[in-house]
């Protein structure tokens, strides 16, 4: 397989894990958010994998593990404290290793998804948002640098794509207020 060839079907690869990102952040419920998230992380492993960027492997990988325990903690039973605790310690020991080899860089994506796991702990699509739109710059300077182009496109889509779904969800909230408030004028008048 050409050189170019292998590379054209790398970005291939994270640009399918981008499309699960995006998609992810339109859905109402967190497990199903995570579950999207846990196979577009399956997809970016091998998309840095291939490139030989290790620590966007591992930091992925981790990610994968990470939405498969708050996806389905529900049946699991962990603490949440613990889980935090488990996944922070792995994310740092990955990128501290990811140093030797990336340099300063290796922080970045390290620093976000230590962020990202303790909002995830809540279990709150809010917050979930919140969380991976500021931490999303942080992975698209990573991306920018080891060459995915993928990579920085899914961090500008999801940014659009998290204040999309935080406008059109506070849009119904405040539809839903305002029916109650005409229900409750209506039913005070009679």
């Amino acid at each position: 397989m050409s050189d170019e060839l292998f590379y054209v079907i790398t970005q291939i690869i994270g640009f399918i894990a981008m499309g699960l990102g995006i998609v992810s952040y339109q859905a109402k419920k967190n497990k199903i958010i995570l579950i999207f998230q846990l196979v577009s992380a399956g997809f970016w492993v091998l998309q840095f994998a291939l490139l030989g960027k290790w620590n966007g492997t591992f930091l992925n990988a981790i990610s994968l593990i990470r939405c498969l325990v708050y996806a389905f903690n529900d049946k699991l039973k962990i603490n949440r404290i613990l889980i935090i605790i488990i996944l922070n310690a792995l994310i740092t020991t990955a990128t501290v290793f990811a140093i030797g080899n990336d340099g300063w860089i290796a922080l970045l994506p390290g620093i976000a998804m230590i962020v990202t796991t303790i909002f995830y702990a809540f279990n709150d699509n809010l917050k979930l948002r919140i969380s991976s739109f500021s931490t999303s710059p942080l992975w698209m300077i990573y991306d920018i640098l080891v060459g995915s182009i993928a990579g920085t496109c899914t961090e500008i889509f999801v940014m659009c794509s998290v204040v999309v779904s935080l406008f059109r969800f506070h849009r119904k909230k405040k539809e839903k207020e305002i029916v109650n408030l005409e229900n409750n004028y209506h039913n005070n008048q009679e």
